[in-house]
């Protein structure tokens, strides 16, 4: 069985942190009215602070949806911010 650790983007950990801990960071949905984007994917931090700026639209965010993680081969979720945002604790076991 492999144990991974698997975290949503409100953790905001860095890429190459991220990546020499051997974290997963599953992205947040972020969106400016009817578009949608995968925090850190799809958007960039630079971008979203730029539209945060410049747009009369402010953001609304989402949490991944239970697919997002099962996609992982997920074994193990933290989520940050418990109880004040939609993701709570996932424990699954690759197969």
């Amino acid at each position: 069985m492999t144990i991974k650790i698997v975290t949503d983007s409100t953790a905001d950990i860095p890429s190459a942190l991220a990546e020499e801990l051997g974290i997963t960071v599953v992205p947040l949905y972020v969106r400016f009215g009817d578009e949608t984007y995968r925090d850190r994917v799809d958007i960039t931090e630079d971008e979203f602070y730029q539209r945060l700026m410049n747009d009369p639209i402010h953001p609304n965010t989402s949490q991944p949806t239970p697919q997002d993680f099962a996609n992982i081969n997920s074994v193990f979720y933290f989520g940050t911010a418990i109880g004040l945002v939609g993701s709570t604790l996932f424990i699954w076991f690759t197969k």
